[in-house]
This record gives structure tokens, C-alpha cells and sequence, in this order.
């Protein structure tokens, strides 16, 4: 059986595996329909897509909202583990290698969730999200921090402090580029404008 927990914000976490395959159906689905059209997605339309009739998507959830609340979460863990491993990845090359392969990963992000950044950013506007969304900042914050500190050689407080500096200007840079430009600016433009913010914070002191 699964059980509700207040300190899962009203969403019911599953005890059996067939409960948690069904929470992760419920969630794939939220994403597709959220990715797929620009009307507001609805519970009838996840539950056609992930086959989970809409009153055992409530056995699970309280509301839409908490659907997308917990895909949030899940969205930026996922982030994050790309992130990383990106970084890994490149920890041998130069600073202008570096920089970017991590531009071009925000951008192909962004570009094959679009639709969903912008269903989240909604969602967050209704649910008290601040505080799940700083502590993913800070999360994303001590990664790039600690790949500065250790492939570039800075101390780790001026890799914190250059971390927490990108991540705050490609914050900005990509909520103006695409969640609220009527008309975005180009992958290209857009990437530019990256390194160009990027460029001198990833090189060594």
C-alpha cells in the first residue's frame, strides 16, 4: 500500500514496486503532455497518456499542481547528474573547450524541454516551491564550484563565489531568452552570450 507523508508536500509516497512504476508512469506522462502542446495540460490528459485512470492519479496526488511540483524535483536531479558528469567529462580540457560544451548543454536542455520549463516556472508561481528551488541552485552552485576548484586550481572560495555568479547570470540570461521573450533570440546568439558571461569565470585566478 502507499502512505501520505506531510513532509512530502501532499504527495503520496508508494510502498510497493507496482505503486512506484505508477508514480513514474504518471510522471513520464506529465512531462510528454506538458512538452507537447501549448494549452494547459490537464489530470484527463496525463491519465490517457500514462494509462492510470484519473481517480488513481489522485490516490497518488492531491492536485496537477503536485504532479508538476514533484516532476520539478525529478527534473533537476536529472539535471544535476547530467551536469556532473558533463563536467567530469571535460575535466582535462581548456577553459574555452569547457565552457562550451556546458553552453551547449543549457541550450539543448532548454531547447527539448521548453514547453516544460515553462509549465514548472507556472506551477512554481502557485506552489511554494522557493525553497526546493534555491536548494537545487545551491546544489547546481556547489558542482560547478567544486570542478573550478579542482581542474582549475582556485581556491575553493573563489570557485564558490565564480559559481554562484554563472549560475545566477545564466539563471537570468535564460529566463529572458526563453521563458519570457515573445519572440526567443537564435541557439546561436543565445550561446554566444554564454560564453561570453562564462568565459572569464571559468579560467584560473
Amino acid at each position: 500500500m502507499a502512505s501520505r507523508s506531510d513532509s512530502d508536500g501532499g504527495v503520496v509516497v508508494p510502498k510497493q514496486a507496482r505503486s512506484r512504476e505508477t508514480v513514474r508512469a504518471i510522471l513520464h506522462a506529465a512531462r510528454v503532455v506538458a512538452n507537447e502542446a501549448d494549452e494547459e495540460p490537464t489530470v484527463s490528459r496525463i491519465a490517457a497518456v500514462s494509462g492510470v485512470a484519473p481517480g488513481s492519479i489522485y490516490r497518488f496526488f492531491r492536485s496537477k499542481d503536485q504532479i508538476f511540483a514533484e516532476l520539478t524535483q525529478e527534473l533537476l536531479d536529472e539535471l544535476l547528474r547530467e551536469l556532473d558528469a558533463l563536467l567530469a567529462a571535460h575535466a582535462d580540457a581548456d577553459p574555452q573547450v569547457r565552457t562550451h560544451a556546458v553552453v551547449s548543454w543549457i541550450c539543448a536542455c532548454f531547447e527539448r524541454n521548453q514547453r516544460l520549463f515553462a509549465v514548472l516556472r507556472d506551477v512554481a508561481g502557485r506552489l511554494d516551491l522557493d525553497d526546493r528551488l534555491t536548494r537545487a541552485r545551491l546544489r547546481i552552485v556547489d558542482v560547478v564550484s567544486r570542478s573550478l576548484a579542482r581542474h582549475m586550481g582556485m581556491p575553493l572560495t573563489t570557485a564558490e563565489h565564480r559559481a554562484f555568479v554563472m549560475v545566477m547570470a545564466c539563471s537570468g540570461v535564460l529566463v529572458a531568452h526563453r521563458a519570457e521573450a515573445r519572440d526567443p533570440v537564435p541557439d546561436d546568439v543565445l550561446r554566444d552570450e554564454l560564453e561570453h558571461l562564462f568565459g572569464p569565470y571559468v579560467s584560473a585566478a
